[in-house]
């Protein structure tokens, strides 16, 4: 006597449809990301002087704008939580 999971379409119409739509373009969507960040560190590995109240040092391109970027972010966090807070 066979099992009903060996017949055929035992998982259902949907078992060997693959990926759908918005799976490929959320994919899509990443591939692209990951291109496009591997290409701007690429391009921006070049050290630059930064002077920072009495401190001087060189750092990498990229990591000084991931920091502004991760600052930014830090900072507008920051506004909408007090602006939640002043509503209450």
């Amino acid at each position: 006597m066979a099992d009903a999971l060996d017949s055929p379409g035992a998982d259902g119409p949907a078992a060997n449809r693959g990926p759908s739509p918005r799976q490929l373009v959320r994919l899509g969507a990443a591939a692209s990301l990951v291109f496009a960040v591997a290409v701007f560190v690429l391009q921006n590995r070049d050290s630059v002087p930064v002077e920072f109240l009495s401190f001087s040092f060189d750092v990498p391109l990229v990591l000084l704008v991931l920091v502004a970027a991760v600052a930014g972010v830090v900072v507008q966090w920051m506004l909408r939580v007090w602006r939640h807070r002043r509503r209450r």
